[in-house]
Order: structure tokens, then sequence, then C-alpha cells
């Protein structure tokens, strides 16, 4: 069977950086929501609140904790979607990586421009969300069509990824284009747009945990 091109980095290495990058992300989110206490003293709900309104400046406490994580974990994502995209064959692989580097940097960006900058930050929001489910998608058609290095387990949490984001992709555009992504004035008990996309984040955060955790086990061809 034909292996796949090696990426240049060790697979424990790769591992490893996908799973830190993940963490910081996770770690910094679960800090930031603690102390965070809303325009109304309200504390943070996944049920109603944003994952941006954790990096609200003057709004959340720890807004520039919460961004810097998004900046580094963000750039340590791209740069493992990127080193895996080295590790497939085809020319699948290079649709992977478009959608890999433009997730990437938009998702780096979500902590460069925070929603005090609403305009800005929709825009890179949405591209990240846009084309993370497209990068999870390519890698589950590539692996499905017989892909090798990587065990066949992984089309579960990527299928799982995908519709959980097309679940918010489809909520996101029933809401109001001026509201989106912007803090509700009255807040519902249950928001099904702050549902989906912490669904959609996490989601795909578990596919990059399980992607990395596939590579982990798996030595390199030259060690094997």
């Amino acid at each position: 069977m034909m292996r796949s091109p090696r990426s240049g980095v060790a697979a424990g290495r790769l591992a490893a950086l996908g799973l830190v990058s993940v963490a910081i992300i996770g770690i910094a989110s679960v800090v930031a929501a603690i102390p965070y206490r809303g325009s109304a003293g309200e504390g943070y709900s996944p049920l109603d609140h944003y994952i941006s309104e954790l990096g609200e400046v003057g709004q959340s406490q720890l807004a520039a904790w919460f961004d810097i994580a998004l900046i580094v974990g963000g750039a340590g994502l791209a740069a493992f979607a990127i080193l895996l995209g080295g590790r497939m064959s085809g020319r699948l692989r290079y649709l992977f990586l478009l959608f890999a580097v433009v997730s990437g940097i938009s998702g780096t960006l979500v902590g460069v421009f925070p929603m005090n900058d609403l305009r800005v930050h929709r825009v890179v929001a949405g591209l990240f969300f846009e084309t993370g489910w497209l990068m999870v998608l390519v890698f589950c058609i590539w692996l499905a069509r017989g892909g090798s290095g990587f065990g066949r387990w992984l089309l579960i949490p990527g299928a799982v990824a995908v519709v959980a984001s097309l679940g918010f992709i489809l909520v996101y555009a029933g809401a109001d284009g001026g509201s989106a992504f912007a803090a509700p004035t009255v807040r519902p008990a249950i928001s099904a747009i702050t549902v989906m996309e912490w669904a959609a984040l996490i989601t795909l955060l578990a596919w990059f945990v399980a992607v990395a955790i596939d590579v982990g086990r798996r030595r390199d061809p030259a060690t094997q």
C-alpha cells in the first residue's frame, strides 16, 4: 500500500501540537467564563452567550487572556492542520490545505479582532466556521476514498463536527444579520444560535483531538 508523504514532523510532536493547542483554547474558555459578568450582572452560560463574549474587551474580565489564547491556540491548530495535510496524498490534500490555511488564519484573527469591532469580527469568525467544517469534510472524503495513514474511525468525529457546523450555519442564516454575533439586549433562557455555535466549536476541537490521538498512536514510516 502506498504510504502518505511525511510531514517532516515526528508523529509524537505533531500530536502534542494538536493536543496542546486545543487545551489552550479549552482552558482559556473555562477560566474566562468563571469570573464573567455581563451587562445585567449575569454569569456566563453557553446556553445564551456567544463564545466571543468571553473576549469582549471592557465586558469580560479576562478578555485579554481569552483573546491571546485564541491567537496562540489558533496558530497552533493552523500549524497542526497544515502539517496534517503533509501526511495526506492525492489532489484532495491541496483542497484540505486551502481550507486549513483560511480557517487557521481567520480563527487566529478572531482573537486579534474581538467583538468590540463587530464588523471585522463577524467576517473573521464567519470565515472560521465556514471553512473549518469544509476542512473536516475534505479530510473525511479523502479518508473514505482510501486515504492511508489514519484510522477510519476518524470518520465518526469528523461527521459529527460537519453536522454540528452545518446546524450552526443554518441557525445563523435564519438570524437577523444585524444581530448575529452581537450580544442581545434581552437574553432568552436558551438561545439556539449560541448553543449551536458552542456545539460547532466543541465538535471541531474534538475532531482535532481525535486526529492528534490517532497520529500519536502511529509510528512514522522511518521508525517502523
